[in-house]
């Protein structure tokens, strides 16, 4: 055991880290095709989570111990209290399976078919200049954006409310108000400015959360397209993530269908 640990380490420093049991390719060019796509979706979550929740903390700051801030903190500790899997799986059922507004997983619909040039699936459908595949990629990330942003968004929105509660207690935001500036100078410029010292920081934390909760996440709503290699012709676009080729579903499909057929002519 110990020798095999130590071959281990060896083989990290030559960048081996041996072979993947799932597709018996090696495991660093299977982390390099699937890395882009994890970035990809991880950099969406960080925009979806500043976009809502620097303003969620900064209206709950305003309205403190009034309604909004109760509504807001009480839905932010729900968030933050959700399993990611549980939560993903509410948002297919409702969305995709109930009101069929998104899709329920794959990176992209199998109708489009582009070179892979960037291994991020939001520009290479752009630029492939296809009518809707860029569309058809962003639909198929919202709902993985929102399931992983979920938790780092209740995270940065309290402590948006705790900084700005702070800041807005200091005496040159009150002096700001007595020389009757404008409030949403005071709050923008003076306020929120200063707050967004600490801000910065916990979103600069929520980074490794959001890596590490996109590999639950990619496997719950993007986990399509290997999935779908099984059962499906697919082009190498859509299976490049597993490296499989349609040329490879085509093989494996026809040896399976003929064992199909050998089956129904042995039986009585």
């Amino acid at each position: 055991m110990w020798r095999q640990y130590l071959d281990y380490l060896v083989g990290i420093f030559h960048r081996d880290l041996g072979t993947s049991i799932a597709t018996r390719r090696p495991v660093i060019s299977e982390f390099f095709t699937l890395f882009p796509a994890t970035m990809e979706l991880s950099l969406c979550a960080i925009v979806f989570t500043v976009i809502v929740g620097l303003p969620a903390g900064v209206i709950t700051a305003l309205f403190r111990g009034k309604t909004p801030d109760h509504a807001v903190m009480s839905t932010a500790l729900v968030g933050y209290s959700m399993p990611i899997f549980w939560w993903g799986l509410l948002l297919i059922i409702l969305f995709s399976g109930i009101l069929g507004w998104t899709p329920v997983s794959g990176p992209i619909s199998l109708l489009y078919y582009f070179p892979n040039i960037t291994s991020f699936m939001l520009i290479d459908s752009l630029l492939s200049g296809q009518s809707g595949a860029f569309e058809s990629a962003v639909s198929h990330l919202i709902l993985s954006t929102i399931v992983l942003g979920t938790i780092p968004l209740a995270v940065i929105a309290r402590q948006t409310r705790s900084a700005m509660l702070e800041v807005l207690d200091e005496d040159y935001v009150r002096t700001a108000h007595a020389k009757g500036l404008p409030p949403i100078r005071v709050i923008g410029l003076h306020a929120l400015r200063n707050a967004m010292i600490q801000v910065i920081t916990t979103v600069d934390l929520q980074v490794g959360v959001l890596f590490a909760g996109a590999i639950l996440t990619d496997h719950l709503l993007l986990v399509g397209d290997r999935e779908m290699d099984d059962r499906f012709h697919l082009p190498p676009r859509l299976s490049h993530r597993s490296g499989r080729t349609s040329a490879d579903c085509d093989h494996r499909h026809a040896g399976q269908s003929a064992g199909r057929r050998n089956l129904r002519t042995d039986q009585p």
